[in-house]
């Protein structure tokens, strides 16, 4: 769930314990929808020197959301090289596991049929001469 979707659920569930925070929950979702960055709407809502963000103390779990923004995308393809090179090494893996997996049905299956296709024109002949 991205952290919009987050805003608004918690926004229309906590209206009972604080209409505050529901409101500036709200505000924080539509600001970061539209705003150019979302980094504003979240700074705007943890600015310690406005009324609101003193009334419900925001200013530290913003500041670090923003920080790890900053972050994550360092952190975001550290990961998905590491998740590639797992998935690669288990191709790899089954790859290598594959032909000797293979060489039974071969030897069963495709043969026959390819000595069949290669000397059945031969045997047609042979028989014919005699």
């Amino acid at each position: 769930m991205s952290i919009e979707v987050a805003f608004r659920k918690v926004s229309t569930e906590i209206v009972s314990q604080s209409v505050a925070l529901s409101e500036e929950f709200t505000l924080t979702t539509a600001r970061a929808l539209l705003s150019p960055g979302p980094q504003v709407a979240y700074e705007n809502l943890g600015e310690a020197h406005r009324p609101r963000g003193r009334e419900v103390g925001l200013s530290g779990p913003c500041s670090s959301r923003n920080v790890t923004a900053r972050r994550s995308p360092r952190a975001c393809a550290s990961w998905r090289r590491k998740i590639a090179t797992c998935a690669m090494n288990e191709a790899e893996k089954k790859a290598a596991a594959l032909p000797p997996k293979l060489t039974v049905p071969m030897i069963l299956f495709f043969l026959p049929v390819l000595f069949v296709v290669i000397l059945g024109p031969t045997y047609i002949k042979v028989a014919a001469m005699q």
